[in-house]
């Protein structure tokens, strides 16, 4: 399920002049390889640095500490503070400087904080368990009050010395939690004075109380045990924040995700903030909550009853101090308020509506209902499986808008049979207009008895629609306040404020001005005299306030604009990008593109960003008015947004200006992909009127596939993850081209291409959410169905394939060529199958796919022997009986038993609420046991008097579990990382021992019990001596799960991995011996056949592996291979992580011959000259020896060997050989020393050697800046090498002259070809990224490729236009010059370190880890084969 985003603010504290330089270090380096590390995790990191583009002189004339302490408290808990030498400005006033309040503030807490994030957490004792005192408790929730519009908790003004000594003792605790959170680096003397150089009283004390003062602050620091480094070189002080940070951000998050919240969760939370916030001014209005509670209570006829009055009047407030009231009045009724606008989904009708179906569902408990009705249903035949479908599609809340209209009166009226069902709508007007919202044709019509609908709404569409329902609603009207309701109303926000009028004039004027009791103009009124200040100009100030709310807030943005004067057109921007976007702005959007309104410090550099403080500034300004929703900003009150559109929008000119601005912005960003792009970028350009582009962007494969997957996917309960919501959003961005076609002057075939992709998007919406990446090519088949579709369609393609024909490229990857011979494995059955199990002496295997067919099939021909439907399972096994019987765990947590003779179900028993994951029977067949569903139980059975039991475990699900061959000893794989071990029938016996850092998945007994194995989620292994349970050995296998576990004997153990690799390990040394195969699919069960001497397992289907051919395979000499070069099509050259190297024969018909070539030292580099002349060898350090680094030259033609070992001390090292190439007619060789990890800190080289001068020049590096990689560029004349560092640098090919430099990639750039068929220069590195650059600017022209493992190497085709990258994950990708979107994915089972072409272009060898070298085959129509070698 994909991980929800979460957001981590870093607050900067530190001095100003003397910083500049690990500020700047931290912007330009750290922060966006911390932010990038983030993004994978679905962390939003945002750096707060108040310092950043703000003079100490600007700090000194105002706001500012007040600005950063808000903002400290708005970051907390992550502090990072840097100190030097300088303790920094003192206020006029204050004793301690702005650097040091921050610290004190933030960390040290000697001050209260006045608003926090956390205070709920806090209070419920949920920050690592650090429970308050009832007292403090009290307190905290006492003096705290929650603002809706800051999103925060605020400490009140006015609080006695007892509460703020209470205060004080809660956040001591609070400061534990903090203390892991906060950092502390210390600047050097050393360093300090060398940047300092001839300017020290910038960088030093001059002061000598401030100097003790700081040195004081430094040993509170450390005598509060927090985190705290000193640091005398800038790189090493951002490696050291790099990886400390990230450190402690990926700790916690990855605590958090298993706390992660579902959708429904989070809807209600967002409406329970809202409410709270909203009802926290609320006065008077008893007499009509009275009418609206008689309307409910005395059986009223109409169910509907609508509110309804002028915009501001204060129906939002109303309608939530209803609920809370309706709520307390009727505990036994089913309330559901829904406050349009109070969460990113509650516009839209579909979501609201399936918010109400979930609602209903969860609290109706419709899953029992249904499990009640299908356990009483007898019999399996086809006819009952279709009755207990249909129960359970009355029950399943569907995605289609069509659908959940259809859906929502049935639920309502299943909730009404026990529940009195009031659903409460505020602000129906806002609801997005999509699927015709505003018609309201989605109120059930008639009306569920028992059912009735409260319905807030101004005048207008929404509300005439209501008024010509079938039954008419009841309406009450909303007015303005009462005059003893206004007094209460403003001297409760007085009080809130510690403010009052100066005298009783003021106060007249003031109350005759807002007479007319409109709740909004009241508060924007005090708003505004608050911020006024000149309290003997009050009078005169309300004078001038305007008579209505839209006036009002046009002279509050006129008043804004004169504050920010020194930035004109700051306001103006600011707000319009707010009022343009979808659903609002996010800050770092907003930040971005108001960059061009950041002071300029230095003419020099552009900004990157408006600076913090000025946007915190910002932000304050308008924050009253403004809502968060998860992270984006938007107006509370629909009136500042018409305010805004009739100042600075009104013209269309400025509109369009405003949405193309978003929309470049947007266009750079989709790609990433970065969802708010995905969602925003159509509107904008549409909003724009920026047709052609909006034509392209929705005819663009790539955007269309990237917007279904990355779209809000939600959790939803009981529901399977799908895709819907990406396609559905997709389809409003196709009705919205549609609906308004003929604004844009776009020919009729336009219109009818967009329609036939529209129609295909809504055929294959099922299909497509529940496997994405299969659109492509669902779409295109949906397409074919059609004769008009596809031509229509056709053309789209053919634009972005420029010709190539498509059907070519989108095949299966996972095709295996003449398996039987190649790679010692064949298939048996269905691709799809998701569990089975073999009986052995019958020669008999059970396979159950993905649609609930069970199919038995016999194991040595493959024929199938019968076939029935049940539903899908995850779990089977054959019971220990005299008559063959199997065992079926379904995935609704019905255990089915088959007998095999009768082709039957003969019994079927409920024990579970959801799937069935694990399946057991012990050695003579008297208990069953089974483990996972929803409950998270252990259920044994006892077959033998039909007893039954279950251990229930709180936390965590229970993923495998197995019996002892020799004892009635069960072991069990728990997602807590631990194994249970339980002895039935004693349902007691229950302990745990520790196993795993991370999820058990699979674990396994030897066969003479004496042993006991298990497997983690993160690919590690473990033995353990089951009987006196301590562990034997454990190690980390493989980066992918590892899911599958079985004994061979007492000797041997074989695992499989969720990379589709099989691998058997010495099971008393843990010693790993070879591979068995690579199969296609996830290998989580392995049965082993003793009779025939295989194995049989599942990895995409049902595969047996021949022992004996796997005996009779290559013994592995090489290790880990790292390079490799062909010498003709069917000879491979290999290099690995062990001394020698092997030369490979391939032949299509007969197994490959292997010569091995000794060696004492171990080769890291093999690579042939254009010509196929000289073979190039690259030694490394040999493991304990002392051999360095060198470069053979073998003549292939006279075998003579040539040493380049320069013997020269100006280019010797120990770094390994890494990359070479030839230049100038293959006569000069450069070549690339590396160190292999920054841990060898060796001193790394570029080489050039003249062979035929005999001349050497060499440039060193420091062992972190190295060259990894090498490519030429003969038309210009160079040589570019890519580095540790994340550069790639430009060399003249003549004298190694160096030109320039680029940073492209964050960390390690692996390989780099140049490659002006693609575009420009492709690099791939540690990052994921595969990136095309232009070598002379630096510039990305595109983003190929971003993976979540590194890209190790890419390589071009003989013929320059095939681009192959492989990944650390194993996964292969290709593309085409000519062909703008990926070209097809190949998974290799295990990571790739090297690859090469045949001459011929026609093969294509990898290779990497566990020894493997494997090989593609291009056919014709480009279908794929793969073979796989073992060395």
């Amino acid at each position: 399920m994909p991980q929800s985003w979460k957001t981590v603010r870093l607050f900067i504290s530190s001095t100003f002049r003397d910083m500049h330089a690990e500020r700047d270090h931290l912007v330009r380096f750290v922060f966006p390889e911390l932010k990038e590390r983030c993004r994978k995790i679905h962390v939003h990191l945002i750096d707060v640095d108040l310092r950043w583009g703000v003079t100490e002189k600007d700090a000194q004339e105002g706001k500012a500490l007040e600005i950063c302490l808000d903002e400290i408290d708005t970051c907390r808990p992550y502090f990072l503070g840097l100190l030097g030498h300088r303790y920094g400005h003192v206020p006029p006033g204050h004793q301690h400087s702005i650097t040091a309040q921050e610290i004190y503030h933030g960390v040290l807490h000697n001050d209260l904080p006045k608003q926090v994030v956390d205070l709920s957490k806090i209070i419920e004792g949920k920050l690592e368990g650090r429970q308050l005192s009832d007292e403090q408790r009290d307190t905290l929730m006492r003096c705290y009050v929650w603002d809706a519009g800051k999103r925060k908790y605020m400490l009140k003004e006015g609080i006695t010395a007892e509460e703020s000594a209470i205060i004080q003792s809660a956040f001591q605790q609070y400061a534990a939690y903090q203390k892991d959170r906060s950092f502390f680096f210390f600047r050097k003397e050393s360093l300090t004075a060398t940047l300092a150089g001839t300017n020290r009283n910038d960088f030093f004390e001059q002061n000598p109380e401030d100097r003790v003062k700081l040195e004081a602050l430094k040993q509170e620091i450390k005598d509060a045990c927090l985190p705290w480094f000193e640091y005398d070189d800038i790189e090493a002080f951002g490696q050291l924040i790099l990886e400390t940070l990230w450190k402690r951000i990926e700790t916690e998050i990855g605590q958090e995700i298993l706390k992660e919240k579902g959708w429904l969760e989070e809807e209600l939370e967002f409406h329970e903030l809202f409410i709270a916030g909203i009802t926290r001014r609320f006065v008077g209005r008893r007499d009509l909550l009275d009418r609206m509670h008689g309307f409910l209570e005395h059986d009223a006829k109409n169910p509907i009853l609508v509110i309804t009055g002028e915009p501001g009047c204060g129906k939002s407030a109303l309608m939530a101090r209803f609920s809370e009231e309706a709520k307390h009045r009727h505990p036994d009724w089913l309330v559901i308020p829904h406050f349009v606008g109070a969460s990113p989904d509650s516009t839209i009708i579909r979501q609201v509506l399936r918010r109400v179906c979930m609602h209903i569902y969860n609290a109706c408990d419709f899953d029992k209902q249904m499990q009640e009705r299908i356990s009483r249903i007898t019999g399996n035949d086809e006819q009952a499986q279709k009755q207990r479908q249909e129960i359970q599609k009355e029950y399943t809340i569907p995605d289609d808008y069509k659908e959940l209209a259809e859906k929502f009166p049935e639920f309502l009226r299943k909730a009404s049979k026990s529940h009195r069902v009031l659903i409460i709508l505020d602000a129906a007007n806002q609801l997005d207009k999509s699927n015709d919202a505003h018609a309201m044709r989605w109120l059930p019509q008639p009306m569920p008895e028992n059912v009735s609908f409260v319905i807030s709404t101004p005048a207008g569409e929404v509300y005439d629609a209501l008024m010509s329902q079938r039954t008419k609603p009841e309406v009450e009207s909303m007015h303005g306040l009462e005059e003893s309701e206004i007094k209460e109303f403003v001297n409760d926000y007085l009080r809130e404020i510690s403010k009052e009028f100066p005298n009783q004039e003021v106060a007249d004027a003031f109350f005759g001005k807002v007479k007319n009791g409109n709740p909004l103009y009241i508060i924007v009124a005090l708003e505004e005299l608050r911020v006024f200040g000149k309290f003997d100009e009050v009078f005169s100030e309300i004078q001038k306030l305007p008579e209505d709310v839209p006036s009002l807030f046009e002279q509050m943005l006129e008043r804004i604009e004169r504050d920010y004067q020194p930035y004109p057109g700051l306001v103006r921007d600011c707000v319009s990008y707010i009022a343009c976007g979808r659903y609002g702005m996010a800050s770092e959007e907003l930040q971005t593109l108001l960059k061009t309104h950041a002071p300029r410090l230095d003419p020099a550099i552009e900004p990157v960003k408006l600076p913090d403080m000025l946007w915190a500034r910002l932000h304050r300004t308008f924050g009253a008015y403004l809502i968060n929703r998860a992270g984006v900003t938007d107006f509370f009150h629909t009136q500042l947004k018409e305010a805004v559109g009739r100042r600075y929008l009104s013209k269309e000119t400025e509109r369009n200006r405003v949405h193309k601005t978003i929309a470049d912005y947007f266009e750079t960003r989709w790609r990433e992909p970065y969802t708010r792009a995905l969602e925003e970028l159509p509107f904008q350009l549409f909003r724009g009127k920026m047709w052609l582009d909006l034509y392209e962007v929705l005819t663009s494969l790539s955007f269309m596939e990237l917007k279904i997957k990355h779209v809000s996917v939600q959790k939803l309960g009981m529901q399977k993850e799908r895709y819907y919501e990406g396609i559905y959003k997709l389809q409003d961005d196709f009705r919205v081209i549609l609906e308004n076609f003929k604004l844009s002057k776009m020919s009729n075939n336009v219109k009818d291409q967009l329609k036939s992709l529209l129609e295909c998007l809504i055929y294959q919406s099922q299909n497509v959410a529940s496997n994405p990446d299969s659109f492509f090519s669902q779409m295109k088949w949906e397409a074919r169905r059609h004769k008009r579709s596809w031509e229509l369609f056709k053309p789209i393609f053919e634009q972005q394939l420029k010709g190539i024909d498509c059907r070519n490229y989108w095949i299966d990857p996972y095709i295996i060529c003449d398996a039987s011979r190649v790679s010692r494995s064949f298939q048996l059955g269905t691709t799809s199958a998701i569990c089975f199990d073999v009986l052995i002496n019958e020669r008999i295997a059970a396979l159950i796919d993905k649609k609930g067919y069970v199919v038995f099939l016999n194991v040595d021909t493959g024929q199938v022997i019968f076939k029935l439907f049940l539903e899908a399972a995850y779990a089977c096994c054959f019971a220990k009986s005299k008559r063959p019987c199997l065992i079926v765990g379904g995935e609704s947590g019905i255990l089915y038993f088959i007998d095999l003779g009768a082709e039957k179900v003969i019994a079927q028993q409920q024990v579970h609420n959801g799937n069935i994951f694990g399946l057991a029977t012990n050695s003579n067949g008297r208990f069953i046991a089974t483990c996972g569903g929803n409950d998270r139980r252990l259920h044994i059975i006892n077959l033998v008097d039909l007893s039954e039991y279950s251990i229930r475990e709180n936390y965590f699900s229970f993923n495998y579990c197995v019996f002892s061959p020799a004892k009635d000893l069960l072991a069990v794989a728990s997602a807590s990382s631990d194994i249970f071990l339980h002895s039935p029938p004693d349902e007691y016996s229950w302990y745990a021992i520790y196993s795993h850092d991370s999820q058990a998945m699979v674990c396994a007994f030897s066969p003479s019990g004496s042993f006991l194995a298990s497997g983690s989620k993160e690919g590690e292994l473990v033995l353990w001596d089951a009987k006196r349970q301590f562990v034997v050995w454990r190690k980390r296998t493989t980066n992918s799960s590892l899911i599958g576990l079985v004994f061979l004997d007492d000797h041997r153990l074989i695992s499989g991995n969720a990379d589709g690799s099989v691998d058997e390990y010495d099971v008393h040394s843990g010693k790993y011996i070879r591979n068995l195969s690579c199969l296609p699919g996830e290998v989580y069960k392995i049965v082993i056949d003793r009779i025939k001497n295989k194995i049989f397992t599942i990895g995409g289907g049902l595969w047996a592996i021949d022992l004996e051919l796997c005996n009779e395979g290559i013994d592995e000499h090489l290790g880990v291979i790292l390079s490799i070069a062909t010498l003709t099509k069917e000879s491979v050259i290999c290099a690995g992580e062990n001394p020698g190297l092997a030369i490979i024969n391939v032949q299509t018909d007969t197994e490959p011959s292997v010569r091995i070539m000794n060696s004492s030292s171990r080769i890291s580099h093999v690579s042939l000259s254009s010509d196929k002349k000289w073979l190039i060898t690259g030694s490394a350090t040999a493991r304990g020896e002392s051999l360095a680094g060198r470069v053979e030259l073998r003549d292939l033609d006279t075998n003579i060997v040539k040493v380049l070992d320069a013997g020269n001390p100006s280019i010797s090292t120990s770094a390994a050989v890494w990359d070479s190439c030839f230049i100038h007619e293959g006569k000069v060789l450069v070549v690339a020393f590396c160190s292999e990890t920054y841990k060898d800190r060796m001193i790394d080289k570029l080489v050039r050697w003249d062979l035929e001068k005999g001349k050497e020049k060499s440039i060193s590096y420091d062992s972190t800046k190295g060259p990894r990689s090498l490519t030429s560029i003969k038309d210009l004349g160079v040589i570019v090498t890519s580095h540790s560092d994340g550069t790639v640098r430009v060399y003249s090919d003549s004298d190694l002259a160096f030109i320039r430099a680029h940073k492209l990639h964050e960390g390690c750039v692996w390989c780099c070809v140049n490659a002006p068929e693609f575009g420009g220069l492709i690099t791939g590195g540690i990052d994921g990224y595969l990136k095309v650059s232009n070598i002379n600017n630096g510039k990305i022209i595109k983003i190929l490729q971003k993976e979540e493992f590194s890209i190790n190497t890419c390589i071009l085709s003989p013929d320059r236009n095939m681009l192959v990258s492989g990944a650390s994950n194993g996964v292969i990708r290709f593309w085409r010059n000519d062909y703008p979107l990926l070209l097809n994915i190949f998974y290799a089972g295990t990571f790739v370190n090297s690859l090469a072409f045949s001459p011929e272009g026609d093969l294509l060898y990898f290779a990497g880890g566990r020894g493997l070298l494997g090989v593609i085959q291009f056919k014709q129509n480009i279908s794929w084969g793969r073979l796989h070698y073992k060395l």
